[in-house]
């Protein structure tokens, strides 16, 4: 469907600018000190062109991806914004100069072709899309139960950190974009603008709560790592809130169906492939 295409093009162009942004600001971050809760030192964040450029770049990825998630469905959007991590890599060789060995070109080769292959398997769904409660009820209990048993496993040493740091932060990251793309479709399905908002201001409060939890982990584990499977989990949460809460289509064609499976295995394994 046209809208789910476009949905998928704006979805890319979030992915790009959040990464270009991502970079940039730890690129300015270099001249910079510290970053406090001091006058003195935010105006020299905001004075610093670079730091500046990257937050706005990272501002207007945000809002593209609430655009995103207003056309397609977040079985399609979280998919080809996890694909961030390959974008992150690239810009870094060229903006900061970090070296990418030939694996990693590889790596970042199969996860741009999986992401341009799952937004040209995007297809409109031939019925209306509905919020399937008791579902979306039952997804969101089951889904906080595995974060917590996450945290209670690795309290008792019987995970890794960055294995639950992953799991807990991908599921508030996935949880983050089902909130959007529900409030709007309640939103509209009501002609309620106000839960529409609603929707928006929990995606913003899981996903502050995602970097939150990313960031205690970050502190004993491996950033690469804990961003990359943390990518994997927002991928899986999205993919079957999208499919069974939200009622979103498939690819109408057994060959598109299978392009679709294959072009995620490509995202998963390119994401995985740069460790």
């Amino acid at each position: 469907g046209r809208s789910a295409t476009y949905g998928a093009g704006v979805a890319l162009l979030a992915a790009l600018a959040n990464s270009l942004g991502k970079v940039m600001q730890k690129r300015g971050t270099q001249d910079l000190p510290l970053l406090v809760g001091k006058w003195n030192v935010i105006i020299k964040y905001l004075c610093n062109p670079t730091w500046t450029t990257g937050f706005l770049l990272d501002v207007s990825g945000g809002i593209a991806t609430i655009l995103a998630v207003s056309l397609a469905p977040i079985s399609i959007v979280q998919p080809i914004l996890g694909c961030g991590l390959a974008f992150v890599a690239m810009f870094s060789h060229v903006v900061t100069g970090e070296m990418l060995r030939e694996r990693d070109w590889m790596a970042c080769l199969v996860c741009v072709v999986g992401t341009i292959l799952i937004g040209l398997t995007a297809s409109e769904s031939k019925g209306q899309e509905q919020v399937l409660y008791s579902v979306g009820f039952f997804l969101i209990v089951f889904f906080c139960a595995v974060a917590i048993a996450a945290q209670h496993l690795y309290k008792q040493q019987q995970l890794h950190v960055e294995t639950s740091t992953a799991i807990s932060a991908g599921i508030f990251f996935g949880l983050s974009g089902c909130a959007t793309r529900g409030g709007m479709m309640v939103g509209e399905a009501t002609g309620s603008g106000a839960l529409a908002v609603l929707g928006v201001a929990m995606s913003v409060f899981l996903t502050s709560s995602g970097f939150v939890a990313q960031t205690k982990g970050f502190k004993d584990g491996r950033t690469l790592p804990i961003v990359t499977f943390s990518n994997l989990v927002a991928m899986l949460v999205a993919i079957l809130f999208g499919l069974l809460a939200f009622n979103e289509p498939l690819p109408d064609s057994p060959l598109q169906l299978i392009a679709r499976v294959f072009a995620l295995g490509m995202v998963i394994a390119g994401s995985v492939m740069l460790q």
